[in-house]
């Protein structure tokens, strides 16, 4: 009895004491406390390797992207060839062996798959998908099993193909240098063209602005090439300009005539005849006095009516004897509107002459491919035009029913003719118009003035002085747009070749560029097949590049895409307000409908100025992309940029 009192009371004792029940409890505790710190640590080791797995992912896709060619590749297969050997290297760069050394994940357990897929736009793109295991640290001791780490990648290019339209000033300034002002003295030098006639253009400064364009475009021709993946496709066209545009070998070869066949030119006509001078001696005749007077130089040529040479003779009835003068005749021309047929002038574009139907001495005439276009009616005021309803010759979607109903017709130099009596001030600003009346002259006239005088009465603007002073320029032709394959040495120098063949000359016209190089890139446009998608591929993505050195230049005196502003009054009418303005409105216009076609436009002023209207032309959503530089070295880099931001390739997942 008494042990059994012992024990309890031993017991009680016990429990009463709490010395060292601290280290018992602890020692219950550390079993959970090591599982929550062993979670812990092998979490945030898993969320490293996910990490770094799903970077080395994201750069093996796009590897592989950037390898594959998009024309070969089977889709819903793995990749393959250099695509895939690629890719996987650029897996095992950012998640490589010294990982697993140092035993963030297993070794060997790491894989790495990619397959092409097409997506919602056809195209070809790289999904990808990579896995590993991770050993487990702490929570091994509570039989955790290693850990599979998954992830999955995608990389698609934004713009599996471009078309880039370059859109060049190539006026009399652009031979000039960067630093040069708006002119540098270059006199005019003549140059024989294909017909075999002569036409004037302004030699270049060594380092000129041009010759900084035809640089600057190889440096962007070589990064868009480094920067394609294969099976990219990319196709260049090129829209020089002046006062006009070369456009007649691209609206030729289109196999369809969209040249008009009448056209009504500033020109002149023969309305009579008149008597250069006494062909041999007076001779007597028997002649009554009725029909003496009845010989006049009218009605006794010695040809048709107005064919020359012709011969006439004049009575003269004097003490009853019939007198007799015989005279070599010539024309009298009515300066004023004609309409000729052009059709056969049309055709002189590849080959051949036609004969002057405004010359008598059988002077014959080729055309040089530039354009001349309608009117746009008049309007208001300069900011009247509705991108959604631009007249026929803006309107970049045109594509006439039949050359009858064609805006566009061979712009026609030897048969345009200014005015006698002309009339040219600035009064209040504004322009003056020549005397519109019709004007006579005696005399063939073909206004054959030297290069030292100006622009003669009733000249000829495919006269001497016209050509010289650049009033009516007609450069190299443009070009649609071609595809142009980055492997291909040849393709290069194609376009170095066409570049190096451009020459300054003429007036700066901005809207007459970027008339022609919006519809010659615009989808939904006469050219809408050279820009139309590749099979199985996305809409390429569509660039203008317009370049020039300075701001708009315009001239009445200039015949050009307008006519002869003075006379055709086709932009402004009788409205007032300077033609610059004008034209700054039609160019405005046309850049408003690229975007709105979605077409991307860069602005590049080299030299002088980034005037406003230029700044305008890109739209206030993308400033970067209206550029000023001053140095040929600036100018490449920034066709070097421009050229990077048209092909960019990214993570899409």
């Amino acid at each position: 009895m008494a042990r059994s009192n012992g024990v309890i009371g031993f017991l009680a004792r016990l429990r009463r004491d709490a010395r060292g029940n601290a280290l018992a409890i602890m020692a219950a505790a550390m079993i959970p406390l090591c599982a929550f710190a062993g979670s812990a640590i092998d979490l945030g080791r898993m969320y490293v390797v996910r990490t770094r797995l799903q970077t080395a992912c994201d750069a093996g896709v796009l590897a592989g992207r950037k390898f594959m060619d998009s024309n070969t590749q089977a889709v819903g297969q793995p990749l393959s060839g250099t695509a895939l050997t690629q890719a996987n290297a650029y897996f095992n760069n950012n998640f490589g062996s010294s990982w697993a050394a140092s035993s963030w994940f297993v070794a060997g357990s790491q894989s790495f798959t990619t397959t092409a897929f097409s997506d919602s736009n056809g195209i070809t793109q790289v999904n990808g998908a990579a896995s590993t295991q991770v050993p487990m640290t702490l929570m091994r001791m509570f039989g955790a099993p290693n850990r599979t780490i998954a992830v999955t990648c995608q990389a698609s290019f934004d713009t599996p193909d471009a078309d880039v339209m370059f859109v060049l000033d190539t006026t009399g300034s652009m031979s000039c240098l960067p630093s040069d002002p708006t002119s540098c003295g270059t006199t005019s030098v003549p140059y024989t063209m294909a017909d075999g006639s002569t036409d004037y253009y302004n030699p270049e400064k060594s380092g000129s602005k041009l010759q900084a364009v035809r640089d600057a475009v190889a440096t962007f021709y070589d990064t868009l090439a480094a920067n394609l993946t294969p099976g990219t496709n990319v196709r260049y066209g090129f829209v020089p300009y002046t006062s006009t545009v070369n456009a007649g070998a691209a609206l030729t070869s289109l196999g369809t005539n969209y040249l008009a066949t009448q056209w009504t030119y500033q020109s002149r006509k023969v309305t009579g005849d008149y008597a250069v001078s006494k062909s041999g001696n007076a001779s007597n005749t028997s002649d009554n006095k009725t029909t003496c007077q009845g010989f006049t130089l009218a009605n006794t040529r010695s040809a048709a009516a107005y064919i020359y040479p012709a011969t006439g003779k004049l009575g003269t009835w004097s003490n009853s004897i019939c007198s007799v003068q015989y005279y070599n005749l010539g024309p009298v021309w009515t300066y004023q509107p004609v309409t000729y047929n052009t059709s056969a002038f049309v055709n002189t574009l590849s080959s051949g002459s036609v004969t002057d139907p405004s010359k008598v001495t059988g002077a014959t005439t080729s055309w040089q491919g530039c354009i001349d276009e309608q009117s746009s009616g008049n309007y208001n005021n300069v900011s009247s035009y509705n991108i959604n309803a631009l007249p026929a010759d803006m309107n970049p979607d045109l594509i006439p029913a039949s050359a009858a109903a064609s805006p566009w017709a061979p712009m026609w130099p030897a048969v345009e003719y200014a005015r006698n009596g002309q009339s040219y001030s600035y009064a209040n600003g504004d322009y003056g118009f020549y005397n519109s009346a019709n004007d006579v002259e005696n005399g063939e006239n073909n206004a054959t003035d030297t290069t030292s005088s100006g622009l003669a009465q009733n000249a000829n603007f495919a006269g001497t002085y016209a050509r010289y002073a650049g009033y009516a320029p007609c450069g190299q032709p443009a070009q649609r747009l071609t595809p142009r394959d980055p492997k291909n040495s040849a393709d290069r120098a194609a376009v170095v070749s066409y570049m190096a063949s451009l020459r300054a000359h003429g007036g700066t016209y901005h809207d007459t560029g970027m008339i022609w190089g919006l519809r010659m890139i615009s989808p939904q446009g006469i050219f809408g097949n050279d820009t139309a998608k590749w099979p199985g591929h996305a809409e390429p993505k569509r660039v203008i590049v317009f370049l020039t050195d300075g701001a708009m230049s315009t001239s009445p005196l200039s015949y050009g895409m307008t006519g002869i502003e003075s006379l055709d009054k086709r932009v402004r009418g009788t409205t007032s307000g300077d033609l610059d303005d004008w034209h700054n409105a039609r160019f405005l216009a046309e850049c408003q409908k690229a975007q709105q076609k979605n077409i991307q436009v860069w602005v590049v002023a080299v030299g002088q100025s980034l005037t406003q209207p230029l700044i305008d032309c890109v739209g206030s959503a993308h400033p970067e992309r209206a550029i000023f530089v001053n140095s040929s070295t600036d100018l490449s880099a920034k066709f070097k940029d421009i050229a990077t931001a048209v092909s960019m390739l990214r993570v899409s997942q």
